[in-house]
């Protein structure tokens, strides 16, 4: 089986897991500093501040700034939920809006229609690893708040600038199936001192760094064994970003000009992590995805949605705002975006298999 997505875990992971295992201290060990400190370092932001996930940290994100009862946050309806999850268990309410059709991360013109008194800020998603246009939400909405939801983009650019730098408050995830992995863990980056002094106190507890407790929150603290494991992956970064363009452009080789398939298209000048490859089903194929789907399993291929629109899923899909005629772009990707196989362990032959089947299947 050709599987859709898995980690790289190799020797120097092993051991480094080992080592943590066998020294007995798998909390609070100098592990998770040094992973902060390490994506600091190659991101260039200020403060990390590591979490239990990429979910916590978008929740904690959110408290840090402010942000509960009686505040907006928008957020694009095409996308994993725990984006608008985490703006629900603040206590705030997403502004649910659609996505560009070339991009597929948050469409700018929808933000500045659904922008109300009550905005406090807009989370717009890298989808996939493309990273979101922030100049253009910056001159469209100056003043709104942006926390970047950065789950799949860790290892992705605009121009030189690394995903992370210089932004309010920017979030990625470690999920085995993202660029580098822990496992279960996330991380919050941020420029500002007195926010990331807050991050800290609310992945503890709610305790501050005299031991005292100065709010209330729960544990979302990163494990040492998790922090050692995303170190020796994070020295790996370039090289796991590198393999996923390779096999991207192999896709993109093999498959562009097929008009039963579209694209996310990356501007020039941005660095996509590809952290997954996907395609919208057109014409006559597009109510066909799980048939294709099947297809591709019966031969040895695991294939699965691209993600989910919340126009179609139970906690949103009633929203005023998530009706599928008001998130047309959203709404379709969602029914009919398909991805395919791609991860570090697989090679340009594996693409080749994907390809050939998936060329089949369509033309069935």
């Amino acid at each position: 089986m050709i599987r859709l997505a898995r980690p790289f875990i190799g020797e120097a992971e092993l051991r480094a897991t080992q080592r943590v295992l066998e020294g007995g201290w798998l909390s609070g060990g100098p592990e998770i500093a040094a992973f902060e400190r390490g994506v600091c370092e190659r991101v260039g932001a200020a403060h990390a501040v590591a979490v239990s996930s990429g979910t916590a940290a978008l929740e904690l994100a959110l408290r840090a700034a402010g942000i509960g009862p009686s505040d907006e946050v928008i957020v694009p309806a095409f996308t994993y939920l725990a984006t608008l999850h985490a703006v629900k268990l603040v206590g705030a309410e997403p502004v649910i809006v659609d996505v560009h059709r070339e991009s597929w991360n948050i469409d700018v013109e929808a933000v500045q229609l659904a922008r109300t008194a009550r905005t406090r800020a807009v989370m717009p998603v890298d989808q996939f690893g493309l990273p979101a246009d922030l100049e253009a939400l910056r001159a469209a909405c100056p003043g709104l708040l942006i926390i970047e939801d950065a789950a799949c983009a860790l290892g992705a650019r605009r121009g030189e600038a690394w995903v992370g730098q210089g932004v309010p408050l920017c979030c990625f995830s470690f999920h085995p199936r993202k660029v580098i992995t822990t496992g279960e863990g996330g991380m919050v980056l941020t420029d500002d001192e007195a926010l990331a002094s807050r991050l800290r106190q609310l992945r503890n507890h709610g305790r501050d760094d005299q031991g005292r407790f100065v709010t209330v929150s729960g544990n979302h603290r990163l494990s040492s064994w998790a922090a050692s494991l995303g170190l020796v992956q994070l020295g790996r970064l370039e090289d796991l970003v590198a393999k996923r363009a390779l096999l991207a452009a192999r896709y993109h080789q093999r498959l562009e000009g097929d008009q039963r398939l579209a694209w996310q298209r990356k501007p020039a000048g941005v660095t996509h992590t590809y952290q997954t490859f996907a395609v919208w089903l057109s014409g006559a194929n597009a109510s066909r995805r799980s048939a294709i789907i099947a297809a591709l399993a019966a031969e040895g291929i695991e294939a699965g949605i691209a993600t989910t629109s919340a126009s179609t899923e139970l906690p949103y899909c009633k929203h005023a705002r998530c009706n599928p005629g008001r998130l047309p772009v959203a709404h379709a990707l969602g029914e009919s975006g398909l991805a395919l196989p791609l991860h570090p362990c697989l090679e340009v032959e594996d693409v080749d298999r994907v390809c050939d089947a998936l060329e089949a299947i369509l033309a069935s």
